[in-house]
C-alpha cells in the first residue's frame, strides 16, 4: 500500500528496504495477486490473479484479467498511465497464466515493464 515500506531479500538473506521503481513494482505485484475483498478496509483492492489461475482461461477470461490489471495499476497514485498489458495462458501441462504490464510513473514518466508467471 502507498506509504508502506517495501522490502527485498539481500544475498545474505536479510530484509532490505526498497524505494523508487522497485517499490512500485513490488506494490503492483502484491496488488495483482490479492483477491478483491481480502482487504476489508479497501474491498476494491486487488486483481485476483491467484484465483484466476483456476479459471478456464478462455480469451474472454484473459481479456478480463488484462482489464483488471490495468484498472488496479491506475489505482496506485504513483502510476500515471498504463501503456500495455498482455495476459496469456501457460501452455503444456502447467495450469497458470503469464502477464506483462508497462506503466508510466508519475515521478519520472519513463515506462517500466515487468511481468511474471502465476501458477
Amino acid at each position: 500500500m502507498a506509504g508502506q515500506p517495501d522490502y527485498a531479500i539481500t544475498n545474505a538473506g536479510d530484509w532490505a528496504s526498497v524505494s523508487g521503481r522497485e517499490a512500485v513494482q513490488q506494490s503492483l505485484m502484491r496488488r495483482f495477486l490479492t483477491k478483491p475483498g481480502d482487504y476489508v478496509v479497501n474491498p476494491t483492492y486487488g486483481a485476483g490473479l491467484l484465483a484466476a489461475v483456476k479459471s478456464r482461461m478462455r480469451q474472454t477470461d484473459l481479456d478480463a484479467i488484462a482489464r483488471r490489471l490495468r484498472q488496479q495499476a491506475l489505482m496506485d497514485e504513483r502510476v500515471r498511465a498504463v501503456s500495455a498489458v498482455t495476459v496469456s495462458a501457460l501452455g503444456g501441462t502447467a495450469n497458470g497464466l503469464k502477464y506483462s504490464i508497462t506503466v508510466d510513473l508519475v515521478a519520472d514518466g519513463r515506462p517500466m515493464t515487468f511481468g511474471s508467471e502465476v501458477t
